[in-house]
């Protein structure tokens, strides 16, 4: 099952603007004074296309049969379900591949938790306790069992 990233309304608006704010001088420069002396604004733009290729889109979150696929642009991160100590709620804004605020945060013991954003936080707990037997749902969260 494919879990995509909430998209808080503030993020949505950086990336729409950001692209624009990179587009209007490239395109102004390119008017002015040509597209020769303007190569240096659209490789501005060009940088940021790959960016958000790269890291950027899609956001989203798979859970495999074996393994919880965290992927964001061209990167995948795999996560052992047996690697889950638990997950739950958070709001800290450290980078992650989240495009919410509105986060969990998977624990996998002495590592920094990986911070996800799924749409339907509810229907992505309740699938990852289908694979993590270790783990049961208590609220918003997934605890140990033991």
């Amino acid at each position: 099952m494919v879990h995509k990233s909430k998209v808080d309304w503030w993020m949505k608006i950086l990336l729409i603007v950001l692209p624009i704010v990179a587009i209007i001088p490239a395109v102004m420069v390119s008017i002015k004074a040509g597209f020769t002396e303007a190569w240096t604004s659209w490789a501005g733009v060009l940088f940021l296309v790959l960016l958000y290729w790269i890291f950027v889109i899609p956001v989203e979150y798979h859970i495999n049969q074996d393994v919880l696929i965290v992927r964001f642009g061209l990167i995948r991160s795999k996560i052992k379900y047996e690697d889950i100590k638990g997950v739950k709620p958070s709001r800290n804004p450290i980078s992650s591949p989240a495009l919410s605020l509105d986060r969990l945060g998977i624990d996998l013991g002495s590592k920094l938790p990986n911070l996800i954003s799924p749409q339907d936080k509810s229907v992505f707990l309740q699938e990852l306790s289908q694979h993590t037997p270790h783990l049961k749902i208590e609220g918003d969260s997934l605890v140990s069992k033991g």
